[in-house]
């Protein structure tokens, strides 16, 4: 188990969480709700794979669930973004440390 993993779980049995949602914890826990929660503010889903630096909306779909299908219709109109690395949207440059 990672270290962060490990953190997490920490964190979630000390705030009371319930233990068999304790062992659900993960890693990945944050991300997944990070995800959620930006598609449910209605942040469009080329906005949400820039942050979660994915270059495909496979897994922003899959952790976002509802939330991700109407981030989808809602920014349909909008051009899939062409990535030229991890970091970099053509036209757009992210901060390093963000």
């Amino acid at each position: 188990m990672s270290f962060r993993a490990e953190t997490f779980k920490r964190v979630a049995a000390d705030v009371k969480m319930d233990p068999k949602d304790v062992r659900g914890v993960s890693g990945h826990s944050v991300r997944v709700g990070a995800t959620q929660g930006l598609l449910t503010l209605n942040i469009d889903l080329a906005s949400v794979m820039q942050a979660g630096r994915w270059k495909s909306n496979r897994v922003p779909m899959r952790y976002g669930g509802g939330a991700a299908k109407e981030a989808q219709q809602a920014s349909s109109a909008l051009a899939t973004p062409r990535f030229q690395d991890d970091r970099n949207i053509v036209g757009i440059d992210i901060e390093a440390d963000w």
